[in-house]
């Protein structure tokens, strides 16, 4: 782009209340903001009516290989080269026994979070890393932090897998001016949480730091800091948000 004051921000999972805040909290910083979403296409047309024509959506399920290579690609085609990437897409939640999971469930949840997070950095990273500029956000969960909760073995695995993703990115791209981070948030309040039985969600609640579950809002505000210029010495860190 030729104006140097213009910048792009993709955002994997868009639809989702924690990026939506970001969106809404960020947008005046971005001349085009890049919305990627699965089924949330309600979501992002609500973006656009409040921000205009910054807001670009792009459908892709990123269960399917060949449709999540070509995501990335028609990106480029298009002509955008993104200057901060959030990764938050992810799979649905299910609570179940690890004896009752099956490969092709791990598998999947590794297809949508992972896969997606790699084909994406394969196809930007090379652009951020000539510029010498850029930032890359990767949204995870506390139970990368603490034991993790029980019949959440496909979750926990898959936020594992980034936050592996997350540091080698970081030490690879050290020195070539791209800050590479994760947030790790207690559980949030967010339509998420439909999938997550009652009586964990008010435990949560009682037991965390403030008397309730965070805010999207909350999370949003310190993805805001690690993608500001304020953070440009930061990278390689998965900061804890409680």
């Amino acid at each position: 782009m030729s104006n140097t004051n213009e910048k792009t921000l993709l955002v994997l999972g868009a639809s989702s209340d924690i990026c939506q805040a970001f969106i809404r909290q960020t947008a005046s910083d971005y001349t085009t903001i890049l919305c990627h979403y699965r089924s949330g296409e309600a979501a992002v047309t609500k973006l656009r009516e409040e921000f205009g024509e910054k807001i670009i959506g792009y459908q892709c399920d990123f269960a399917d290989y060949e449709a999540t290579k070509d995501f990335a690609k028609q990106i480029q085609k298009d002509g955008y080269s993104p200057d901060h990437i959030i990764l938050s897409p992810a799979d649905r939640l299910e609570y179940r026994q690890f004896r009752k999971t099956e490969w092709k469930q791990f598998s999947s949840a590794i297809d949508v979070s992972l896969r997606s997070s790699v084909l994406v950095c394969h196809e930007f990273l090379p652009g951020m890393s000539r510029k010498k500029s850029g930032k890359i956000l990767f949204l995870l969960s506390s139970c990368v932090i603490h034991v993790p909760p029980r019949f959440l073995s496909v979750y926990t695995s898959s936020k594992y897998a980034l936050l592996g993703l997350m540091k080698s990115l970081a030490a690879e791209y050290e020195g070539k001016g791209i800050c590479i981070n994760a947030v790790s948030p207690e559980m949030v309040d967010t339509k998420y949480l439909a999938s997550v039985p009652d009586m964990i969600v008010s435990e949560t609640a009682e037991n965390s730091l403030r008397g309730r579950n965070l805010y999207p809002e909350e999370v949003s505000s310190v993805m805001k800091f690690l993608l500001s210029e304020d953070a440009d010495t930061i990278s390689g860190q998965n900061i804890y948000i409680r």
